[in-house]
């Protein structure tokens, strides 16, 4: 999944446009949501992402993959709520938000790529070491979610049993053999590092699209107008 992300950030419409403007359509709705309870508000901003993914034509399969990640979490919180004596309304503004979160999330993960974020953070000094340790983290990454893919293909051909015990053993099998793996993976790459003359700093691909202040404009207007007409 981690892979399919990157490509379609890297290669969908959301491309074309600024990340400093996708970050902030994504990102401004979160936190106002944070700050208001009322379902009138939640709603609008369900009906912002809805629009603004298929403008983009994000795929929904992602999205979907995105909302089930955050329902798991949420399900489980619920149980502590309604256990705790939580009224139902509570547990509905519960879910609208991890519905809006998992969409705002989607969003920026599919429409904005990390290296036109780390691109923009590397141009100060003194974010340039994060910047650098965030990018070898996606590639760290990477490596374990290929090495997973390989490890897991190897022993589900090797033991076709559906017995729950048996796949139980068998995922124990593959975490391990996956970090085991990564770990010797990780020296491998470090040895070609020092090969190469690699000296501690990544260099990243200038942007490719126009920074557009009327645009950042219109979306700080636009939600400074919903958080105070709702």
């Amino acid at each position: 999944m981690l892979r399919e992300v990157y490509l379609y950030s890297k290669t969908g419409l959301g491309i074309k446009y600024h990340p400093i403007e996708k970050l902030l359509l994504g990102i401004l709705p979160l936190i106002i949501i944070g700050q208001k309870n009322n379902f009138l508000i939640l709603t609008i901003y369900l009906i912002y992402f809805f629009f603004i993914e298929y403008y983009f034509k994000l795929p929904i399969r992602m999205i979907f993959k995105f909302f089930l990640l955050s329902a798991g979490f949420t399900l489980l919180s619920m149980i502590g709520l309604i256990i705790s004596g939580y009224d139902y309304l509570d547990l509905v503004r519960l879910f609208y938000r991890t519905t809006i979160g998992a969409l705002g999330i989607s969003f920026i993960a599919l429409t904005t790529d990390l290296d036109s974020i780390l691109y923009l953070f590397s141009r100060f000094s003194f974010l340039r070491e994060v910047c650098d340790i965030a990018k070898s983290m996606e590639r760290f990454l990477f490596l374990v979610e290929d090495e997973f893919f390989v490890v897991k293909n190897a022993v589900t051909s090797r033991d076709c049993s559906t017995k729950y015990k048996v796949r139980l053993q068998n995922y124990g099998k593959i975490a391990a053999c996956t970090f085991k793996n990564t770990i010797l993976r990780w020296r491998e790459i470090k040895d070609a590092l020092e090969a190469r003359a690699y000296n501690g700093s990544i260099n990243y691909s200038p942007l490719t699209s126009k920074f557009s202040w009327i645009s950042i404009l219109i979306i700080i207007t636009v939600n400074i107008l919903i958080f105070f007409l709702t």
